[in-house]
């Protein structure tokens, strides 16, 4: 049965989550793409997951797909490369990655890049409560660290002004806000009790809190990283002298 036939006849939809979460993103950022692009994406991404079902059988279906979505979001740069390689492919469709990379996505950068910055210094204001009021710190690799990480981010988001440089900012902020979110995470759990109740009342039911902790810092992470692909310079040809 062909990739057309698997993802259009009944009964042959994807059997699980997974697989819908993962077809929902394929369709959406091939969305404003020409049909038969589209169309080849969806089939091939649709093959993929029954081969990708077919071969985790054996292990379940949560592992199964637990590791379906655990290699989605692995591939979520290459996805947006690959679809910002067709934007620029169609002359039709070349304002629609200019906008969306000068306009809406330098915006979200800068929102997540300040959001970021707003909690390390509410980080700072608590540690100086704590010293105020002669409190025990956090160690010093902690302060030192977090120092370095809202330095970087404040750097990051200076450097953001130029354009030509700005997939390099994207690499530096995503550097500097995952380290300011680390440690400023950890100065919280330090100082304040009721972050310390929560994590170990959370802690207490299994590492489902440190599953999502990482994960969520993984995906700031890879946020960045799919901003400087966004923004890194196309290669130009070279021509060759005859």
């Amino acid at each position: 049965m062909t990739t057309v036939a698997m993802r259009h006849a009944p009964g042959r939809a994807p059997s699980c989550r997974a697989d819908i979460a993962i077809m929902r993103w394929v369709r959406w950022y091939s969305r404003d793409l020409a049909p038969e692009v589209r169309d080849d994406r969806l089939d091939e991404l649709t093959s993929d997951l029954w081969e990708q079902r077919s071969a985790a059988h054996r292990q379940g279906a949560f592992r199964a797909g637990a590791a379906m979505v655990a290699r989605a979001v692995r591939g979520i740069p290459a996805d947006l490369a690959w679809r910002r390689a067709e934007l620029r492919a169609d002359p039709a469709l070349r304002g629609v990655a200019r906008g969306w990379s000068r306009g809406g996505l330098l915006t979200l950068t800068y929102l997540v890049a300040l959001s970021a910055l707003g909690f390390a210094i509410l980080a700072w204001v608590r540690i100086a409560a704590a010293a105020t009021h002669g409190m025990l710190l956090p160690s010093a690799t902690t302060l030192t660290s977090l120092a370095i990480a809202v330095v970087s981010v404040v750097g990051g988001i200076i450097m953001l002004g130029a354009a030509r440089r700005r997939w390099l900012a994207a690499l530096w902020l995503g550097m500097g806000t995952v380290l300011t979110l680390h440690f400023g995470f950890l100065t919280f759990w330090t100082l304040s009790v009721t972050a310390y109740a929560l994590v170990i009342r959370a802690t207490m039911n299994g590492p489902l809190i440190a599953v999502f902790y990482w994960a969520g810092l993984g995906t700031v992470g890879a946020f960045f990283v799919v901003v400087a692909l966004a923004w890194a310079p196309a290669r130009r040809p070279v021509r060759s002298s005859r």
